[in-house]
């Protein structure tokens, strides 16, 4: 576990799409948190009432999560070509 000390406004990002940031509302600690919708982010208590069988598991990504997170990148598989076409020299005509 990474344990991390922030003053309030501050935040962590995890990997490209996840942002935590930390916010101190008079003595009290909030944490806003910017996710893609396909990740479920829920306290302890709703997540092990909602998911009794994980209890004490570690998170697995559901189907939507999976099937999201290959779209993803099939998006950018076809960016990258997209790319790599456009920086091609056109062909050269045949006489």
């Amino acid at each position: 576990m990474l344990s991390l000390t922030f003053l309030s406004g501050e935040y962590v990002m995890i990997g490209d799409d996840i942002k935590i940031q930390v916010e101190d509302w008079g003595g009290r600690i909030h944490l806003a948190i910017e996710a893609p919708r396909e990740i479920p982010i829920m306290r302890q208590a709703v997540y092990e009432e909602t998911y009794p069988e994980r209890r004490g598991k570690p998170y697995q990504k559901t189907r939507a999560a999976l099937a999201a997170d290959a779209k993803r990148a099939r998006r950018r598989v076809q960016y990258e070509e997209y790319i790599a076409a456009k920086k091609q020299p056109p062909a050269a005509a045949e006489e």
